[in-house]
């Protein structure tokens, strides 16, 4: 999982590192754009968490009633 994940983190950035204009580049060099989107995958992936365990949770409460 985590292969895949650094993969899909690479792709992403070089996506945005091709369609940046250079000027902007400048100030955006490749190792802020990849914390970026490193961040942007790690919120995701605990916003999922979290819903997912509401989910369990309500589903788990209703099994008990």
């Amino acid at each position: 999982y985590r292969r895949q994940r650094q993969m899909c983190i690479r792709d992403r950035v070089d996506a945005l590192c091709r369609i940046l204009p250079a000027p902007i580049r400048i100030f955006f060099p490749r190792s802020v754009i990849s914390s970026i989107v490193q961040n942007a995958f790690d919120a995701i992936e605990a916003y999922a968490k979290t819903q997912l365990d509401r989910f369990l949770s309500e589903k788990s409460d209703a099994c008990v009633e």
